[in-house]
C-alpha cells in the first residue's frame, strides 16, 4: 500500500529491523524524525496521514482476493490461513495483485514452504 500510495520502495524488513531496535548504533535513542532515518520518517508520516476509510477499503480488497483465490484454486489442497498469519512474501504477492488485477497470484507455491 504504501509503495503503491507513494511510489517509494521501502522493504518490509527494513521497517520491522528499524523498530526492532531502541537505539542507534551509536547508543542515541533512535527517533525516526531526527533526520537520520528518512525513508522511515517518510514511511511514519504516510502512515499517519491514513484514513480507517482508506485502511478498511484496502484491508477489505485484500480479503476479496484471498477469498476468490482461495475459493478458485481449493482443489489444491492449501489451507487458507488468516491474513495476520501470512509470510511477507504472501503479503507482497497479495498488495501486487490488488494494486494490479492481471498480476499473476500464485499463492500456492509461496506457502507450500
Amino acid at each position: 500500500m504504501y509503495e503503491n500510495g507513494t511510489g517509494n520502495i521501502l522493504p518490509y524488513e527494513v521497517v520491522v529491523n528499524y523498530f526492532a531496535q531502541l537505539h542507534d548504533s551509536d547508543g542515541v535513542l533512535r527517533l525516526y524524525n531526527n533526520g537520520n532515518h528518512p525513508e522511515i520518517e517518510g514511511f511514519v508520516n504516510w502512515v499517519n496521514a491514513l484514513t480507517d476509510d482508506e485502511v478498511e477499503g484496502f484491508y477489505s480488497r485484500i480479503q476479496n482476493i484471498i477469498g476468490e483465490y482461495f475459493l478458485a484454486n481449493r482443489a489444491e489442497g492449501i489451507t487458507r490461513p488468516r491474513l495476520e498469519d501470512m509470510t511477507p512474501e504472501v503479503l507482497d504477492a497479495l498488495a501486487r495483485k490488488e494494486a494490479n488485477p492481471d498480476y499473476e497470484l500464485d499463492l500456492s507455491s509461496l506457502m507450500s514452504d
